[in-house]
Formats: C-alpha cells, structure tokens, sequence
C-alpha cells in the first residue's frame, strides 16, 4: 500500500470521502473490504475500544434471554439474569 497515493491508502479515501458534502459522498472503497492490514487496524482501533449495541432491551425481556456475538475476535454473552439484571461477558 502506497500511503501518498490515495487511491491506494484506504483510510486516505475514507478522509476524502467524509470531507465533501453528503450528497457528492461515495460508499466506501474495495479495500476497506479485502486489505487484511485494514481489518486488523479495524478491529484493533474500533471493535476492541467501542462500545457496541448487540441488542434493544426488549430483546432481554424476560430471565434467559440471551444474544451471542463475536467482537474484535472475542466471544460476547448478554443475557437477562435470573434477578432480571442485564450481563454481559
């Protein structure tokens, strides 16, 4: 990856991208898809410091209800305790 050339860089085409009007914006490049350099820079800068939603609370009405997911390569439990109480781990 050439970091001077934006075409190539795909965080320099992101900047570029958000810094125009929303109606001139472009989805986002190919290589922020494809670069694994890109998704472990992802998942070490976002996914593993930012909170994430995995759930409205109407998903853990009752005792037991539960989601799973995987974040930043970690497995996550959030499930409604027996005492109605929301945990995550």
């Amino acid at each position: 990856m050439n970091a001077h050339d934006p075409r190539l860089d795909p965080v320099a085409e992101l900047k570029a991208n958000v810094a125009v009007p929303f109606e001139r914006a472009k989805a986002m490049p190919k290589s922020v898809y494809t670069l694994e350099d890109f998704c472990a820079r992802e998942l070490k800068d976002i996914f593993a410091k930012e909170w994430f939603c995995l759930g409205r609370v109407s998903t853990f009405a009752a005792p037991g209800d539960y989601v799973t997911a995987e974040l930043a390569g970690q497995p996550v439990t959030v499930l409604r305790d027996r005492d109605g109480k929301l945990d995550a781990r």
